[in-house]
């Protein structure tokens, strides 16, 4: 019998049925294709022993300027800062909650803390300091003093329950006195849709009718993370922006602020979808922002403003600055950006545009290069040498100067069994070694991601 040269393609083919996908793989699970030919994906390993609290939505890396190399990472709970094998806490403070109480219960780890309108709720991070506990609690002023505790729950407007590690040895009403710091709130772990009463003023357009699960859809907490130099740029989507100077000598035992020294951003919008540093121009560019700084009312997520050039805390516009805005119109809402060498790419949930430094006296202009190539979520996208590659609610594009489809064997499979309502959960990552992207994204029924799907 005459041997057969028998070649199958690179790459799965799921469009097709199994005998109608000729010369080609159906399935596959940690392959990669190199040279036309499948091998296995290796494992990972750990860089750290500790474990971080929370989903990890953003990663970013910088330099500063004497060479040090850090990563942020975003969590729905925290800021971090890997450094040197280490995570360092810099998650930024809310405002301080003075002369508090605090009670316990007999055999009880359940702490009930005590302040009048205390604005918390179940599940965020406080840090508590200048701890002096009642009489016969069982516990030290140690165990809770610079102590980080979740809220357990919330009693009333006045009242918050937080867990120790062990039982109290008595019922304590509420004395002593303490200060509770709680963390800046990021949001939840997942997204998910809004339901029943308060979601929405008027409910589906009539007075007293409940909003349905398609109204509203509540996006998990996300993070913005650039840098102005050697200085991180951080921005809680929907909510402030805060700096960390890399640059001063207690940097790892200091927090992110509004008010670091030199960068502060007080002046900043207080509600905002995206941020961004420009590549060059060294504009801070806040996407999805307020018309009108600091009434977070006013957020308009189509709503773009930028501040003065190299002037971080500086948005109001003058003759004499670059400061300014603009409003794009294809979409209902910005949903992401990314920097592609001398262009800044924003997307809306409906289209693509490409926003670009002119100068005097607009400073930047807009021009729309796709539609119907919206991104699905905020971190759908990656950039590689100035071309943009993501995932849209109906499909994989790419942008190199003009929008295009990706060739995609596989695009049926993946969208009938992604939760495309969770798409704010996507991540796309960059795999430069093996030129890969790949997007990590929630399949139907599932709280986070579990599946991916890789383009080569």
């Amino acid at each position: 019998m005459a041997l057969i040269d028998f070649k199958v393609l690179p790459g799965i083919d799921k469009q097709d049925t199994e005998s109608g996908a000729e010369n080609r793989w159906v399935d596959c699970d940690n392959v990669r294709f190199r040279y036309g030919l499948p091998e296995k994906v290796g494992g990972w390993s750990s860089l750290i022993t500790d474990t971080i609290v929370g989903v990890a939505r953003r990663q970013f890396a910088f330099v500063d300027l004497d060479g040090n190399r850090y990563i942020a990472i975003g969590t729905d709970k925290f800021l971090l800062i890997y450094f040197e094998g280490q995570l360092y806490d810099i998650t930024p403070l809310a405002t301080t909650l003075s002369s508090c109480t605090i009670a316990t219960t007999n055999n009880s780890a359940i702490c009930s803390i005590t302040k009048s309108n205390h604005g918390l709720s179940a599940g965020d991070i406080v840090l508590l300091d200048n701890v002096t506990l009642p009489v016969g609690t069982g516990y030290s002023n140690s165990d809770f003093e610079d102590k980080l505790f979740q809220v357990t729950s919330i009693t009333s407007s006045s009242v918050f329950t937080i867990t120790q590690s062990s039982n109290a040895t008595a019922t304590v009403s509420t004395g002593g006195s303490l200060e509770v710091k709680p963390y800046e709130t990021v949001g939840p772990a997942e997204q998910s849709y809004g339901y029943g009463w308060g979601i929405d003023s008027w409910g589906s357009g009539n007075w007293g009718e409940a909003a349905s699960a398609s109204d509203v859809s509540l996006e998990p907490g996300l993070w913005s993370l650039s840098n102005f130099g050697q200085v991180l740029v951080a921005t809680i989507a929907n909510g402030k922006t805060f700096t960390w100077d890399a640059g001063i000598a207690a940097r790892l035992t200091t927090r992110a602020s509004t008010t670091t020294s030199g960068f502060e951003t007080t002046s900043n919008p207080t509600a905002t979808r995206v941020t961004l540093v420009s590549p060059t121009t060294r504009h801070l560019i806040h996407l999805g922002t307020e018309t009108i700084i600091g009434d977070t009312t006013t957020q308009d997520d189509m709503f773009i403003r930028f501040s003065d050039q190299e002037n971080i805390n500086l948005y109001t516009p003058t003759a004499t600055n670059t400061a300014g805005t603009q409003r794009l119109q294809d979409g209902t809402r910005i949903m992401g950006s990314l920097k592609a060498k001398e262009t800044i790419l924003v997307w809306t949930d409906n289209a693509l545009y490409a926003m670009k430094f002119i100068g005097a006296p607009f400073t930047f202009g807009f021009e729309q290069v796709g539609t119907n190539c919206g991104l699905i979520g905020k971190n759908a996208a990656v950039e590689i040498d100035g071309a943009a590659f993501w995932m849209s609610s109906n499909g994989f594009f790419m942008f190199d100067g003009t929008v295009k489809s990706l060739p995609c064997s596989v695009e049926d499979y993946v969208y009938d069994q992604a939760d495309t309502t969770k798409g704010q959960q996507v991540y796309a990552g960059l795999n430069n070694l093996y030129t890969e992207v790949v997007w990590y994204y929630p399949s139907t029924n599932s709280d986070y991601n579990d599946q991916y799907v890789v383009f080569n």
